[in-house]
C-alpha cells in the first residue's frame, strides 16, 4: 500500500513539474521577454 502511495505522490509531483515548465514555455511565447522600462524621474 505504501508502494502504491508513494509511486502516485510521485507521479503527482512529475506531473506538476511537467504543467509548470508548459506553462512557461507558453508564456514566454505569448509576451516578450523583454521589458521597458520608463525613468521614474516624476516620483523623486
Amino acid at each position: 500500500m505504501q508502494a502504491i502511495l508513494l509511486t502516485f505522490s510521485l507521479l503527482l509531483v512529475a506531473a506538476m513539474l511537467a504543467s509548470l515548465a508548459w506553462l512557461s514555455s507558453v508564456r514566454e511565447r505569448d509576451e516578450p521577454a523583454v521589458v521597458s522600462v520608463e525613468p521614474a524621474d516624476e516620483l523623486a
